[in-house]
């Protein structure tokens, strides 16, 4: 699978028309053919309702899901229905979408119907226990988690009394802006070449192999 192939669409994805969801709705996405089948890729924060799924930072238990991001749950359920009809073989998001990509995959692995990966670009961490990593791995789905330089977001929320988590091991990309966690790093633009320049080198040394 070719990660810059999501990238880029992932980076498409604020500038394009949805396919899935209202123009202002925190979860909309495009769906894209490839290679590897349907994929749906969702955008990232930019406009207030995707702002405030961001901010409502609580946990709740979700059924089968174990404690999730609140706000994150709460805007992919928006568009929950449509994004289960497609049956997605790939689901990619930047940032929020990241977030929303590994919520729709774990879902869908509870429907019994499970993609066969999913490729996120700074995202932020959605749950406080591992169901959601355990699930993952049990269903064969395989999770590229990125983190460009020193990028802030992927390190939220971390909030007193919760011990926020990603579902898989983040995939170090990038040269960072600054020394210390900044938005720079978060940039899509930015994240697109830094993947592209990863991808390069893995095809590099895997030929020299």
């Amino acid at each position: 699978m070719n990660a810059l192939i999501y990238a880029d669409w992932a980076e498409q994805a604020y500038s394009v028309a949805p396919d899935i969801g209202a123009i202002n709705s925190a979860s909309r996405a495009i769906v894209r053919a490839t290679e590897d089948g349907t994929a749906i890729v969702f955008r990232g924060s930019d406009d207030l309702a995707s702002w405030l799924a961001d901010l409502d930072a609580c946990a709740e238990v979700v059924e089968g899901l174990g404690n999730v991001h609140s706000g994150f749950w709460t805007a992919l359920n928006e568009n929950l229905p449509a994004l289960m009809a497609r049956r997605a073989d790939v689901i990619a998001g930047h940032s929020l979408g990241g977030a929303l990509a590994i919520l729709l995959a774990a879902r869908m692995c509870v429907a019994g119907a499970p993609p066969k990966a999913v490729f996120c670009f700074e995202p932020p961490k959605v749950s406080t226990d591992s169901v959601i990593a355990k699930l993952l791995a049990d269903h064969g789905v395989d999770a590229h988690l990125f983190r460009n330089g020193n990028d802030l977001v992927t390190q939220v929320p971390d909030l007193l009394f919760e011990t926020w988590q990603h579902p898989a091991k983040l995939i170090a990309i990038g040269a960072p802006s600054l020394p210390i966690d900044n938005l720079v790093d978060h940039e899509v633009a930015r994240v697109t070449e830094a993947v592209s320049a990863w991808q390069r080198m893995a095809t590099t040394t895997t030929s020299n192999a």
